[in-house]
């Protein structure tokens, strides 16, 4: 298989069916993954168009010799590794891991909360925040699919009894579908969430719409969980600052990342999917909760996911292989100027 996936493209593999029977597939560097691990613009049921457009993008790589890639060496040395083994364009190809990129006052307790009190344009946020500094250490779980994934109603009834019947504190930041945001958020979460959810949660959950800051969350000692969709920023967010996941990927690349925390990384715990319905049921949002939240089952997970925080950590310091690559490219930028400039000079 070439990087750019144009070869699986020739084999006739790709699209891939995606009512398919499940299939094992092997690639250079990855563990075995189900066909419906790969991204989802490779299965059938996505527009051709869409396919062709991150086909070509995937193409640029046949003229790339250095690649920066927003993660730590450690943490993907047999993906990286393998990439620039197999460097099927003989383009001396290098894989430089410059990661993590996150926002500069994460690395600054301080800055994190002048940063998220300049910003705070809401009530509920900063009673939120008020909320979240009132309550023990790791007891709160924070959930949030990112800004694409809109749950069906129905998901949120299930989220919202798994919850309830997990008895663990949480933020939820919900927001409405398209179709919905001229509502009022009040109006729309007493429509959506189960009869009487909000004022029996109302001492141990915080629900939000639209937006929560979150960095501020993560990296407060109250938040002890994370259940997320699963997106690449948000995982190094939640690494850096040394919270569990609980995974529950939606699309693009995120079924690789979920794959990558839970069998590789061993920092997160896959929700499991209701085949029927589609989507978890309140059962296994609860199992799920538990599992990462409570003491005794959360250890491991919590002891694997600081160590993986510390590799990262030390990996952006002076002389960590993040900052030894970023001093790197910028060397060979400079170089290469200096002698395009001796040329016409």
């Amino acid at each position: 298989m070439g990087s750019d996936g144009n070869d699986l493209y020739s084999q006739g593999l790709i699209p891939l069916r995606s009512s398919a029977q499940p299939q094992l597939m092997s690639l250079p560097g990855l563990p075995t993954l189900w066909h419906t691990d790969l991204l989802n613009y490779m299965l059938d049921a996505v527009p051709a168009g869409i396919r062709r457009v991150v086909l070509n993008c995937a193409s640029v790589q046949s003229q790339s010799s250095r690649i920066l890639v927003n993660t730590t060496y450690e943490i993907e040395a047999g993906y990286i590794d393998a990439l620039e083994k197999e460097d099927p364009y003989k383009t001396n190809l290098k894989i430089l891991a410059i990661g993590p990129l996150l926002p500069p006052e994460l690395m600054d307790e301080n800055q994190v909360q002048l940063s998220a009190r300049s910003k705070h344009e809401s009530s509920e946020v900063r009673d939120c925040i008020e909320w979240l500094n009132m309550q023990s250490p790791a007891s709160v779980l924070y959930v949030f699919f990112g800004s694409k994934y809109i749950p069906s109603h129905n998901e949120i009834i299930e989220f919202a009894h798994g919850l309830e019947a997990s008895t663990h504190a949480f933020i939820w930041v919900l927001k409405p579908p398209p179709s919905d945001a001229s509502q009022d958020a009040t109006s729309w979460l007493s429509r959506v969430l189960p009869q009487g959810f909000q004022s029996r949660i109302h001492t141990r959950g915080f629900i939000l719409p639209y937006w929560a800051p979150q960095i501020l969350i993560l990296s407060n000692p109250s938040v002890g969980g994370f259940w997320t969709h699963c997106g690449w920023n948000s995982i190094l967010e939640s690494i850096y600052c040394g919270v569990p996941l609980i995974a529950y990927p939606q699309f693009a690349e995120q079924r690789h990342n979920c794959r990558m925390i839970v069998d590789q990384l061993k920092i997160a715990r896959e929700i499991v999917m209701d085949e029927m319905k589609g989507f978890p049921d309140r059962k296994a949002v609860e199992r799920a909760v538990r599992s990462v939240m409570e003491a005794e089952e959360a250890q491991e997970i919590r002891r694997k996911v600081e160590e993986v925080r510390d590799t990262m950590r030390k990996a952006v310091k002076d002389n960590g292989s993040s900052y030894r690559n970023l001093e790197a490219i910028v060397k060979e930028i400079f170089h290469y100027f200096d002698q395009k400039l001796s040329i016409t000079a």
